[in-house]
């Protein structure tokens, strides 16, 4: 779901209706039941508005992408714990908040391997699947494929993918 696309018209429900409809994603979700999807993907922002609790807690998992950068450790532990504040405001136990995705890792910055190491360290509870950087990815999206149909994927890329693609199934 685009927040900006649309001619701006998601971005201004999230903004004036979404806080007045504080069950509208639960709505949205019950709808794709019914459409008989088994799986829907959210991509919201890092913010924790109120239409991103709302969202969050409607949603049975919630998986964090993130560049190895240096804000991230600090900014899984801010979401982690805003996580957490939602659940009780909401009175659920939704979302499952168990894997983290690291993106475009790159073995020889050093930095990367450290920061890794932090994350290791603090999201205690949390997997963590690490996606090497991998060309791979913009070659797919210029040719609307999927990452598979290219033939050109990193191994660890695609052994990682399917890794979490398993877990997400429930070991499937």
């Amino acid at each position: 779901m685009p927040s900006a696309g649309l001619g701006g018209q998601l971005k201004v429900f999230i903004e004036q209706v979404a806080p007045s409809e504080p069950f509208c994603m639960q709505d949205v979700i019950s709808e794709l039941l019914g459409f008989g999807y088994k799986y829907a993907v959210i991509d919201l922002s890092p913010s924790f508005g109120t239409f991103e609790r709302e969202t969050l807690t409607a949603s049975d998992e919630v998986i964090t992408p993130i560049m190895p950068d240096p804000f991230c450790v600090d900014g899984i532990e801010i979401f982690s714990a805003n996580i957490i504040d939602a659940r009780k405001k909401m009175h659920t136990n939704k979302p499952l908040y168990s894997k983290i995705v690291i993106n475009t890792l790159d073995n020889r910055i050093k930095q990367h391997s450290q920061i890794v190491s932090d994350m290791k360290d603090k999201a205690k509870g949390l997997k963590l699947y690490i996606i090497p950087v991998d060309q791979v990815f913009r070659k797919s999206q210029a040719a609307h494929q999927t990452i598979q149909a290219t033939g050109n994927a990193k191994a660890q890329t695609l052994e990682t993918i399917k890794i979490l693609a398993r877990d997400i199934n429930g070991g499937i």
